[in-house]
Order: structure tokens, then C-alpha cells, then sequence
């Protein structure tokens, strides 16, 4: 009687096919990837009213950035702004920030001024309308960049003085990273150049409160929507603050 022994082929085999398998697995898992990162890509639109420059991703909007001048009807003319951030949406699409809030005409989003400024022996503000005036005014586009991995736009805006002297040139770098599930990370750059002498910034002196610089101005309670901020929290380098 013969016996027949299992082919010492099989194992190999097993051993091919089970490397396909593990191939084409891997080879899916991979164009998966690839489809929700083509899906998720940053890109660009323009807004017309105001001038604007909007930051999307697969078509859900992130940001806008306002450049040209914007003035709700009937607010006096001396509030007139651009140079800022509204509105800033959640991961959901909500809208976070206010823009020319009636309790506070000078806020915009997310903007960046300051209370005091002197300047030419003169003390100023672009925080609000101040005499003489000083404004942030777009000058032109450095950079336009978008693809899967982040939109990075640079600008470059012009301090003017009393409507015809430039004392800053301003260059801000926003670059919008995409979603994760833990949130969305957003970086501001903020380069000031004082042209033709010296410039002081300063915060606000009432009550030594201090503020100024990059502010953001959330959405108010009486707007129609103010769940959007019940509950949150807010963390500043000192640790969970108690108070608004």
C-alpha cells in the first residue's frame, strides 16, 4: 500500500494567498484615504458684499476674510472696517462670530487693533473711530494657497493716518488646517513694520484692564442663536477661566 504525504507546496500557497489578501486589503484601505483626503481638500472662494476671500473645505465653509470696507446701514460712516475674520464657522457650519455687534460697533469676529496707539506725536486708535483716524487698509494679496493638507492666504494691509499717511505696513498669514475630530487648528501670524518712525501700542488704561491685540467677538445671546456657546469653556495659559 502506498502512502501518499501532504505536498510540502501547500504552505506556500497559503502563504501567497494570504500576501494578497493582506496586499489588496492594504490597497484599499490606501484609495480610501486618498478619496476622503481629495474629499476634504481646502479651496478658495470670493465673496462680493463685503469684498471677501472665504476658506472652505469639501465646499463647507471654515472662514472669511474680510478686505474690503463694510458699513451695516444706517451706522455712522466713521465705523467703516476691514481687515478681519467673520464669520468663523464651527466644524458644523455654524457661524461663531458677530460682526458690528450693536453693544459694541467696534467689534468685527476675530480682529486685532488696539485701543492706544501713538504715532507722529500723536495718540490714536484703530480700535475705534479716533481722531485722527487710523485704519487698516488692504494693499494687496502676498499668497493664495490651497490644497488637502491646508489654505494658507497672506495679506499685506497699510496702517493709513488721517486718511493719506501710511505709519504700519501689516502682513497677516492665516493658514486653516482640516478638521479632525478633535476640532479644527487655525493659525494667525501678525507682522507689524512701522514706516517712517517710531509707533507705540498699548491696551486699553480703563480699569488696568489691558485688552487690545488679537480680540474675537463671539455670538451674542439676543442674535437668534445663542446655544452655540452655552456650556463652552474657556482656557487661557493661566489655566480654566471662571468669569466672561
Amino acid at each position: 500500500m502506498m502512502t501518499v504525504e501532504p505536498s510540502k507546496s501547500m504552505p506556500r500557497i497559503y502563504a501567497v494567498l494570504l500576501a494578497v489578501v493582506l496586499t489588496v486589503a492594504a490597497l484599499f484601505l490606501l484609495l480610501a484615504k486618498i478619496g476622503r483626503n481629495l474629499a476634504s481638500g481646502m479651496s478658495f472662494s470670493w465673496e462680493s458684499e463685503p469684498s471677501a476671500l472665504t476658506v472652505l473645505e469639501s465646499e463647507r465653509k471654515v472662514l472669511s476674510y474680510v478686505y474690503g470696507d463694510r458699513l451695516p446701514a444706517g451706522v455712522d460712516p466713521r465705523y467703516a472696517r476691514s481687515s478681519y475674520i467673520h464669520p468663523l464657522h464651527a466644524l458644523d457650519g455654524r457661524v461663531l462670530t458677530e460682526d458690528f455687534p450693536r453693544d459694541h460697533l467696534h467689534h468685527h469676529g476675530l480682529f486685532w487693533a488696539w485701543p492706544v496707539v501713538e504715532v507722529r506725536g500723536v495718540t490714536t486708535s484703530n480700535w475705534e473711530p479716533a481722531e485722527p483716524p487710523l485704519r487698516q487698509l488692504f494693499a494687496r494679496w502676498v499668497r493664495q494657497e490651497a490644497d488637502r493638507g491646508e489654505a494658507r492666504l497672506v495679506v499685506e494691509n497699510a496702517w493709513t493716518l488721517g486718511g493719506a499717511e501710511v505709519v504700519v505696513q501689516e502682513t497677516v498669514t492665516i493658514v486653516a488646517r482640516p478638521a479632525t475630530p478633535q476640532g479644527r487648528a487655525i493659525d494667525i501670524e501678525i507682522v507689524l513694520r512701522p514706516v517712517g518712525g517710531p509707533i507705540t501700542l498699548r491696551g486699553t488704561p480703563a480699569d488696568n484692564k489691558g485688552y487690545g491685540g488679537l480680540c474675537f467677538r463671539g455670538l451674542a445671546a439676543d442674535s437668534g442663536n445663542g446655544s452655540v456657546f452655552k456650556g463652552a469653556a474657556m482656557t487661557a495659559d493661566t489655566g480654566p477661566l471662571a468669569e466672561d
